[in-house]
């Protein structure tokens, strides 16, 4: 589409289409008004909102500034056909329809910007074999953690550089959970009843608590790092809806380590790509020690630039808001200069995603075991068995854990093993019985001394 046709610069404008009205869409109409003179007058343009386009809108826009010139529909059909537009801004959410969405607003010449990272994380080919064919952009600063400008770093402030590992707090809900639970001792139900009230976790918390939301942004940044497409479903997954209080304080207390839900990426020598989620044991020396609440942080490891830190808010609405305005002056500014569109890298090649039975950790373990002479032995037998060295011993009682009578808590931190090597010795616990029963295991991330 071109803008240079217009006769003079101060008669340029960029057209935009808004699609979708919950938190964030009536965000970003509120923060767009309030921003609107000053990003024209550094882009030297005209912003003109063209579209507001929602299922249910007359109860959505009752308190937003509406410009006469702005159209409000409830089928984003019409609009696409609108030659005014030049920039689709897609918050709808969901998989189909904002799919059909993006996809035809590329084949109908407009560049795209969306939070929407479900979306990415599952049809990442797709979107960016069609952004390609058709020459337009797609952005999507919003789609992870929103306040922090990762996308733009790693697209372009990161270009000359080889991103070797990523490792990142990437959702904000179980991060507030977890805190409660660290600095107030409120069980996981609990910490999670507080964040539902606060409006930080859905009344269904599925996808943040269980790390699948955290698995979605990191495909969407190791899709990014390493050129290809590497799907949420190759990650292994683990959230934190099973774990216990007592854990979590015996580890800040007694180990120097406090407990955060990580999404974890690496290159390894081999090609192979360590791609996981779950929860992990970290120094509370670590920077994401310090991170509580909504907030979200991430750690790049790069050939170049060295070691780089970024932390901020990871939900809200105006954070997201911020995100997408930001990608709004940025897509405007492409239009206006006339640059062509850039896209993320594209490989045939498909990723070697490291087996999670291959990767080592160090491990805590607790145990309920009988009460009794030679229960220890065997326990120290297992371990032997599947080859994994014990770094620590703990025994006695755990704050908020009070074992029954003739029954023992038994804390075992171990040297690094493989998962597999782990897993065989889970087995060979099951097998004793009532003997020896396992409580709870959680991963170190880091060697433990």
């Amino acid at each position: 589409m071109e803008l240079g046709k217009l006769s003079s610069m101060n008669s340029l404008s960029v057209g935009i289409a808004l699609v979708g009205l919950g938190h964030v869409g009536r965000a970003t109409c509120q923060l767009f008004e309030e921003r609107r003179r000053r990003m024209e007058a550094i882009l030297g343009a005209k912003i003109r909102l063209l579209w507001l386009i929602d299922r249910h809108p007359r109860n959505k826009t009752t308190k937003l500034r509406i410009s006469s010139q702005t159209q409000v529909a409830r089928d984003f059909g019409p609009m696409l056909k609108d030659n005014r537009v030049n920039i689709v801004v897609e918050l709808i959410g969901g998989l189909e329809d904002a799919r059909r969405l993006i996809l035809e607003a590329l084949a109908n010449s407009k560049d795209v910007i969306t939070a929407n990272k479900l979306l990415l994380a599952t049809c990442w080919e797709e979107i960016h074999q069609a952004s390609r064919e058709h020459n337009r952009a797609i952005y999507y600063e919003a789609s992870v953690a929103s306040a922090i400008p990762i996308i733009r770093s790693i697209r372009e402030g990161l270009a000359s550089s080889k991103i070797m590992a990523l490792q990142g707090i990437l959702n904000g809900t179980t991060n507030f959970i977890l805190t409660r639970m660290i600095h107030e001792g409120l069980s996981y139900g609990e910490a999670l009843k507080k964040a539902q009230a606060l409006g930080l976790a859905e009344a269904k918390p599925t996808l943040d608590i269980e790390g699948i939301d955290t698995a979605h942004k990191l495909s969407i940044l190791a899709s990014l790092i390493s050129g290809s497409w590497v799907a949420p479903r190759l990650a292994h997954i683990e959230g934190i809806s099973g774990l216990n209080t007592a854990d979590i304080l015996f580890a800040q207390q007694h180990l120097g380590r406090t407990c955060r839900l990580l999404g974890l990426f690496r290159r390894e020598d081999n090609g192979q790509l360590d791609f996981r989620v779950h929860p992990c044991l970290i120094p509370t020396k670590h920077p994401f020690a310090t991170v509580h609440d909504e907030y979200n942080a991430i750690w790049l490891k790069t050939d170049r630039a060295g070691d780089l830190y970024f932390q901020g808010k990871g939900a809200g609405a105006l954070p997201a808001a911020n995100a997408v305005l930001s990608d709004l002056a940025d897509a405007a500014k492409r239009l206006l200069d006339s640059r062509p569109a850039t896209n993320a890298a594209s490989s045939e090649q498909r990723p070697k995603v490291k087996p999670m039975d291959e990767v080592s950790s160090s491990y805590y373990l607790r145990l309920d075991a009988k009460d009794r002479p030679g229960v220890l032995a065997k326990i120290a037998q297992v371990m032997a068995r599947a080859e994994i060295s014990i770094a620590q011993v703990h025994q006695g009682p755990v704050r908020a854990l009070t074992p029954k009578p003739g029954r023992a808590t038994i804390i075992l931190v171990t040297h690094r093993a493989k998962e597999r090597a782990m897993r065989q010795a889970l087995t060979r616990f099951k097998g004793l019985g009532s003997d020896v029963q396992i409580a709870s295991r959680l991963r170190f991330e880091g060697d433990v001394r």
